[in-house]
């Protein structure tokens, strides 16, 4: 079964990859939905994007570090979230 859940919406200091980054992986720490996500879907905002060091490339890399799938990405026009499954 495949669900969609919103779980917060950050507030963040500034826009810098990094702090994306630390945001939403605070969020999964506290809801621990690590090994549920197979998708990250971003818009097209560099920040997001970036091949070396955007926020995406390093929530990538936190899974394969903790030796979890690593979810594809997907981009799109308008927002972010994680797709979750059970």
């Amino acid at each position: 079964m495949n669900a969609e859940m919103k779980l917060e919406a950050l507030v963040l200091p500034n826009g810098k990859a990094e702090t994306v980054q630390h945001g939403i992986t605070c969020i999964l720490d506290e809801y621990n939905p690590w090994t549920c996500i197979k998708v990250i879907v971003t818009d097209t905002n560099n920040v997001n994007t970036e091949r070396k060091n955007g926020a995406v490339i390093q929530l990538q890399r936190l899974f394969a570090q903790n030796k979890l799938e690593v979810p594809d990405h997907v981009l799109t026009e308008c927002f972010a979230y994680l797709w979750i499954t059970n």
